[in-house]
């Protein structure tokens, strides 16, 4: 396949990408497959401690690879409480109220690793969609913990935000770039 595994050859940091995808590898891959909801939520707390220790590059170099399972539990544990439920079938770890919280915690402390070259707007929407779905959840069946959590991964999502650039809007001056007066001087006159 066409994609890399953090820390391939390809890679300028190397060493560290490398050393945080090998020590977060072994607890990433079997998180969707863990049935018991005490049990993922003992993983879960194995994988924070673990990212406490990575360097920030690191974790943001396999940021795909750890918040793919960790927003899929945020996504599955919200959409399950909502009344037109599709996910009746999602087993009861991913049900879990403290798996969501502990997720949650997780994916904050990827977030806080934004790195030097911010989030692919990919990566950014991704995870913003998630947190506001998490936070859409009726009070009444969700928890402030889960609540307080997705706005500190909010805030710190948009924090000094830093989203990688298209290519197309490099070189040229992109609409972006432009201050909101000269954004509308630029607009023809009738």
């Amino acid at each position: 396949s066409g994609r890399r595994a953090p820390g391939d050859m390809g890679d300028a940091q190397y060493p560290v990408s490398r050393h945080a995808f090998e020590a977060l590898r072994p607890l990433c891959a079997p998180l969707l497959e863990i049935q018991e909801p005490e049990v993922l939520a003992s993983a879960l707390d194995r994988l924070a401690a673990v990212l406490l220790t990575l360097p920030p590059q690191g974790v943001h170099a396999c940021a795909d690879y750890v918040l793919f399972p960790l927003l899929l539990m945020v996504e599955t544990w919200a959409m399950h409480r909502l009344p037109a439920c599709q996910y009746q079938e999602a087993p009861p770890s991913l049900r879990s109220m403290r798996v969501a919280e502990r997720a949650l915690t997780c994916i904050n402390m990827v977030v806080a690793c934004k790195g030097e070259t911010g989030w692919k707007s990919q990566q950014f929407t991704a995870i913003l969609q998630q947190l506001v779905a998490a936070m859409a959840v009726p009070r009444d069946l969700s928890c402030e913990e889960i609540r307080l959590s997705c706005v500190c991964s909010l805030q710190e999502l948009c924090n000094g935000c830093q989203v990688a650039r298209p290519r197309a809007c490099e070189g040229e001056a992109c609409a972006s770039d432009q201050s909101p007066s000269s954004v509308v001087d630029s607009e023809p006159s009738l």
